[in-house]
């Protein structure tokens, strides 16, 4: 399960830390363009954060039921799966 959960945070980590680059840099044009007030980039940093443990938390029930299936059992039945639908 702690595999399942690692892989989940590094395919996410990439695009949150992405839309957080995007957001500040955004914000900034924003306030240069328009005079806006800017955003503290401590409230952007907790909202990141936020969502880590949000989606953490999402895919946890799933991850734990996927632990107790057999990987044998679980690709032969995707095999099955694929060989029916190709019939």
């Amino acid at each position: 399960m702690v595999i399942t959960l690692v892989e989940i945070y590094l395919s996410r980590h990439a695009s949150k830390t992405r839309a957080t680059a995007l957001n500040i840099g955004l914000n900034i044009l924003l306030v240069n363009t328009f005079d806006l007030d800017r955003t503290d980039h401590f409230s952007i940093l907790i909202g990141m954060l936020v969502l880590w443990i949000v989606g953490q938390g999402v895919v946890f029930g799933p991850a734990k039921e996927a632990t107790n299936i057999p990987l044998a059992l679980a690709s032969r039945t995707v095999y099955v799966l694929q060989k029916e639908t190709i019939d």
